[in-house]
């Protein structure tokens, strides 16, 4: 924010503004993923299959969040106008957070999540991938303001 003559001040982040985020990015993530449902090959559908699998396999954090970035980067990149994935990349860069490191049983929750975004791109329907891409990132926001109020991470009102 800017005050005239009172110089600039960081507004402080809000469960909400998290929250807004992630459905934001949801909304965006859900037009590429209703346009990949149309757009990917046998074998793209196959290689998400194997990376959901093997994220749902490694116990390792970091690992895990390469696989669900793989994961996305497929879904994102087929389905994507360069416009569309400049936004993409925004949103993803102005938020990132570690979701395997903050949200308990994460890692089975988004891979459950892949499911059913896999089963809409697997009969190319593009309504439902939409919305399958859309509630996960959405719960994920819902997670994430949870999970950072537990740690004390916002100020008190």
């Amino acid at each position: 924010m800017s005050y005239p003559r009172r110089g600039h001040y960081v507004q402080s982040l809000q469960p909400e503004d998290i929250i807004d985020h992630y459905e934001i990015f949801g909304r965006v993530a859900g037009m590429a993923a209703a346009r990949a449902a149309r757009a990917l090959s046998f074998e793209q559908v196959h290689e998400l299959e194997v990376i959901n699998e093997a994220m749902r396999a490694v116990k390792d954090p970091e690992t895990q969040e390469n696989y669900n970035f793989q994961f996305h980067k497929i879904i994102n990149s087929t389905g994507s106008s360069h416009r569309l994935m400049s936004v993409i990349r925004i949103l993803s860069k102005t938020m990132s957070l570690r979701f395997s490191e903050i949200i308990p049983g994460w890692d089975q929750q988004a891979a459950d999540e892949h499911e059913e975004i896999l089963d809409a791109l697997r009969q190319g329907d593009a309504e439902a991938a939409r919305t399958a891409m859309e509630n996960h990132l959405s719960i994920n926001g819902v997670r994430a303001a949870e999970a950072l109020q537990r740690l004390n991470f916002f100020p008190e009102a």
